[in-house]
């Protein structure tokens, strides 16, 4: 067999006490999930797939600390399987060092987030905003899962536009710094070019060694500018089209909310 995603709950421990939970009824024990089970378990996994998508969940997958994911982490390495990594978190327990170990380690991060009703059915609305952000100023953009219930299921069109005008405001502040970082690149190709020229006219024409190297050394730095401004080019391009995208559903929203209370 080639692939297999496999939700893992190492806790039911959780932060936090939303009020259509399922855990409350079966309590949220703080043990954790037994690591020789668990290694026993990705013994399983790799012996029959070669691609393995490992889930953490919970509970809440950040009450658990990084020393059990590091482990972990490190015995899924010395398997010959490939594996991939996700957590579903509330956001709220989110640190640099958190965050850092899940960018270095190629984890994507899933929200659990309730929008417009978060308050009321999750609360700690603050905290998962501030993770949110935190989790943004680290190249994540990630996706939330939000639960349908009384209380939101007769305003979701208002949910899905919250969730995109928040995104697309993010994406114009990533265009922006990146537009902020296209400039000084322009600047310093023009710096370069300048310097190549004034080198070329005053040095090379002793034909020394020394002057030589020094010449290969600022077309190098010419080389790594231009190589960053396509780099940039192309993170501009792919900004665009993902803000096109959501505002094109934005707007394909905002339709059928005007044809339903056209309708009522």
């Amino acid at each position: 067999m080639s692939q297999i995603n496999t939700l893992i709950k190492p806790t039911h421990n959780c932060n936090l006490r939303c009020n259509y939970c399922f855990h409350e009824k079966y309590g949220y024990e703080k043990k954790l999930l037994d690591m020789n089970k668990l290694k026993k378990y990705i013994d399983l996994l790799s012996e029959n797939y070669k691609y393995i998508n490992l889930v953490w969940h919970g509970g809440e997958a950040l009450t658990v600390s990084l020393d059990y994911y590091e482990e972990i982490y490190n015995y899924c390495d010395s398997k010959n399987s490939k594996f991939m990594f996700s957590v579903q978190t509330n956001g709220t327990l989110l640190t640099p060092k958190i965050v850092n170990f899940f960018n270095r380690t190629n984890t994507n991060i899933g929200l659990s987030f309730d929008g417009l009703n978060n308050e009321l059915m999750r609360r700690h609305t603050y905290e998962t905003l501030e993770g949110i952000k935190l989790l943004q100023k680290n190249n994540y953009n990630p996706g939330a899962i939000i639960v349908i219930n009384q209380n939101n299921v007769k305003n979701l069109i208002n949910e899905v536009t919250y969730s995109a005008n928040d995104y697309i405001n993010e994406i114009d502040n990533k265009i922006y710094s990146i537009t902020n970082v296209e400039d000084n690149l322009d600047k310093a190709y023009i710096e370069v070019n300048k310097l190549k020229e004034e080198f070329k006219r005053n040095f090379l024409c002793y034909n020394l060694d020394e002057y030589d190297k020094s010449y290969k050394k600022i077309l190098l730095i010419e080389g790594c500018i231009i190589k960053n401004k396509e780099k940039i080019d192309n993170i501009k391009k792919n900004l665009n089209s993902t803000k096109k995208t959501n505002k094109e559903i934005l707007t394909r929203v905002k339709k059928l909310n005007s044809q339903k209370k056209t309708l009522q």
